[in-house]
């Protein structure tokens, strides 16, 4: 019956007496004694989750069939003799040793940095080194498939983000986004509310200036048909019973642009006579102040003032040699919000009806600019009179001939 042996010695992967030239094999170095020698190895790797670690493992078995220890003088067969459970540090013998088991040692060239993790599936709680993070085994608890995470000093890591881990990354930067986006908003209605009034002021102002154009071109029709007829035209024509029929805003159509709709128009009959209600639905853009809200419709914005002693008298014409306050003295046409009347109907303001307060009613000069309205100067020129204005001055500014002395309105 053959004896097993049991003089083994574990040679250390840092022993400078062996170096490893391929797996499988260990050399000996020469000059240098030992127990163990002219061996061969066979190499094994175990993954060993339940003491976590992985350790790379010998077998040392004789290659000629004889331990070489001096303290052993038996022979053996190579596939027989295996390495006990429990390696002595000297080669002795056992009457009954256990089988042979795989004689193990681990490198300390390169630090091991456990790794602390917990199985997925059953929570058994495993140390590993870190140099074996990302490789697959099964774990000791229940045996089920578990990957090692990534990490080390002690405490556990998650594997590097990608895109199937990144969950955590992608809510941050969705909050981040939504934070980023709270704050442009309020930043945008800030500066919404600061810059709205200076846009409507600007808006403003270019209405303002629009319909001061308009009233520029009626000063300019005004002044070409007193060119063309001696005088200025009436408020309105009457027809042979003396009724109005058709304003002056129809008579310097001409004048505008406008000759074709003024040869369609029978003065001698009322502007809204089935003869003339092709007018009814016209609009005029001269006649028209941006600012009102009924723009884009017959209704006119600008009147003449109708008085004894005002620029227009009625049904007569005036001149300008009859103007002896001063046509830049001298208001011609002013500014009306809100009326409702066509532009062809023969109504303006009446002076004797007016309390010259400018915006108080809809008898008075008024329009949709803020603080006042524009009108219309004898000459030719525009100028805005403030709803401050005192009322002496602004009756004073609407006679042609009262003598009065108008200064710093």
């Amino acid at each position: 019956m053959r004896q097993r042996c049991t003089k083994w010695r574990v040679v250390e992967a840092d022993d400078p007496a062996w170096k490893l030239e391929r797996p499988g094999s260990i050399e000996r170095r020469p000059g240098i004694e030992h127990a163990a020698h002219q061996t061969s190895v066979e190499r094994t790797i175990r993954r060993d989750i339940l003491y976590g670690n992985v350790r790379s493992e010998y077998l040392l078995r004789s290659r000629s069939g004889k331990c070489r220890s001096s303290l052993c003088d038996r022979q053996e067969s190579a596939v027989d003799c295996e390495p006990p459970k429990s390696l002595p540090n000297n080669c002795g013998r056992r009457k009954a040793p256990p089988r042979c088991e795989q004689a193990s040692f681990r490198s300390h060239r390169n630090p091991i940095m456990p790794i602390n993790f917990s199985c997925p599936h059953c929570g058994k709680q495993t140390t590993v080194a870190d140099q074996y993070a990302g490789q697959s085994g099964p774990c000791s608890g229940c045996g089920q498939t578990v990957t090692i995470p990534y990490g080390g000093m002690g405490t556990p890591a998650a594997k590097p983000i990608s895109k199937k881990s990144g969950s955590g990354a992608g809510a941050g930067i969705l909050i981040g986004l939504a934070v980023a986006g709270v704050v442009l908003l309020m930043c945008g209605g800030v500066l919404v509310a600061l810059l709205l009034p200076a846009v409507q002021a600007a808006r403003e102002a270019a209405r303002r200036s629009a319909c001061s154009n308009n009233l520029k071109q009626i000063g300019l029709a005004l002044h070409n048909y007193h060119d063309t007829y001696k005088t200025f035209p009436p408020a309105y024509l009457t027809d042979e019973n003396g009724t109005p029929t058709v304003s002056w805003r129809v008579l310097i159509l001409p004048f505008l642009e406008q000759q074709a709709v003024h040869s369609m128009v029978d003065t001698s009959k009322p502007w809204d006579a089935p003869e003339n209600a092709f007018l009814k639905d016209l609009v005029i853009p001269a006649y028209g102040c941006p600012s009102s809200p009924s723009g884009g419709t017959p209704e006119t914005s600008y009147m003449f003032v109708v008085g004894p002693n005002a620029f227009a008298t009625g049904a007569d014409g005036t001149r300008i040699a009859s103007i002896t306050d001063g046509t830049s003295n001298t208001i011609m046409v002013v500014e009306v919000a809100g009326t409702g009347v066509h532009w062809a109907q023969p109504k303006d303001l009446d002076m004797t009806q007016m309390s010259m307060a400018v915006g108080q009613s809809s008898n008075e000069i008024d329009s949709f600019h803020p603080g006042g309205a524009q009108v219309l100067m004898a000459d030719g020129s525009v100028r805005f009179i403030a709803d401050t204005i005192d009322p002496n001055v602004l009756q004073s500014l609407l006679t042609r001939s009262g003598g009065e002395q108008v200064m710093g309105f």
